[in-house]
Parts: C-alpha cells; structure tokens; sequence
C-alpha cells in the first residue's frame, strides 16, 4: 500500500511538472506567434545567416521593450486613478 501511495505521488509530481513546462512553452510560443503577426518576424527574407538572426534579434528587442513600456504605462494609470480617488 505504502508503495502504492509513493507510485501516485510520484506520477502526481511527474505529471505536474510535464503541466509546468507544457505551460512555458505554450507562453513562448504565443510571444513567438505575436512577434510573427505584430512584429513581422513570419517576414524575415534575408539571405544570410548573420542577417537573418540581426533581424530576429531587433524583433525580439522591439517585442520586450513594448511589453516593458505597456508595464509601466500600467503602473501609471494605476497611479494616477489612486491619485485621482484621493482627491474626489
């Protein structure tokens, strides 16, 4: 019985971490598929290797820093409505 326990404990373990990582692929893939709709990464024509992988670089660059400035465009509208509410 104990052995039992510690074989469904262990497939419990095992099949959360499959979730855990099916889940970190999935978010990479949808960054990826973002970055190929918004950011034109499906566009990518270039010839050489060097080229290709600068324009992936700067796509993935421009996708980052979006996404940093949409944060802190965040905090400050959540900071202003706070202000906001303190003074009405």
């Amino acid at each position: 019985m104990k052995q039992l326990r510690m074989s469904i404990h262990s497939k419990n373990i095992c099949i959360q971490k499959k979730l855990t990582g099916l889940k970190i692929e999935l978010s990479v893939e949808g960054r990826f598929g973002v970055g190929k709709r918004r950011y034109g990464l499906g566009l990518i024509k270039s010839k050489l290797k060097e080229t290709s992988e600068t324009d992936i670089y700067v796509s993935i660059l421009v996708l980052n820093l979006d996404k940093m400035c949409a944060q802190e465009l965040a905090e400050i509208k959540n900071k202003y409505r706070i202000n906001r509410e303190n003074t009405a």
